[in-house]
């Protein structure tokens, strides 16, 4: 999902109307883009210690899921549940989907702060403007209550 939003900060003039509050604090705006990116479908795979083909044909084999593959720890190097997953017996395919987990997402702010100038005398202005891309990218991982249930 992605959010434009351009909000014309208030005017300082409105407490204290001289010519120097104008310009300064007049005019002022804050615009940006928002973006909240899920995470990629990622699959979940195995080896053994020993190389034993447990399929007996080469093919290959998914794990079996045992419980919740949604990490309550929801940081970067723990964002899915280990646990949850266990090695397939013997001729045994495994339970898991193909992509059984979500790698974690991204939220992206770009944000950018402008000051209009008027020039005295013309109906024309002057535009100052600093931009910030990729204000903050933060890895966004799911609320408790919004996690996938495997």
């Amino acid at each position: 999902m992605t959010v434009n939003y351009v909000w014309d900060l208030p005017r300082a003039s409105r407490l204290k109307n001289n010519a120097f509050v104008r310009t300064a604090f007049d005019g002022w705006s804050l615009s940006g883009i928002s973006q909240f990116v899920s995470g990629t479908p990622q699959a979940i795979s195995f080896t053994t210690v020993q190389g034993t083909d447990l399929t007996g044909g080469g093919d290959g084999q998914r794990v079996n899921v045992v419980g919740n593959s949604s990490s309550y720890c929801n940081s970067l190097l723990e964002w899915f549940n280990p646990a949850a997953f266990e090695v397939p017996g013997l001729n045994d395919r495994g339970n898991a989907g193909k992509y059984s987990v979500r790698g974690p997402g991204v939220d992206n702010y770009d944000m950018a702060l402008s000051k209009r100038l008027p020039i005295v005398g013309e109906k024309r202005m002057l535009l100052f403007r600093w931009e910030a891309t990729t204000f903050s990218t933060i890895p966004s991982f799911p609320p408790t209550w919004l996690r996938n249930t495997i």
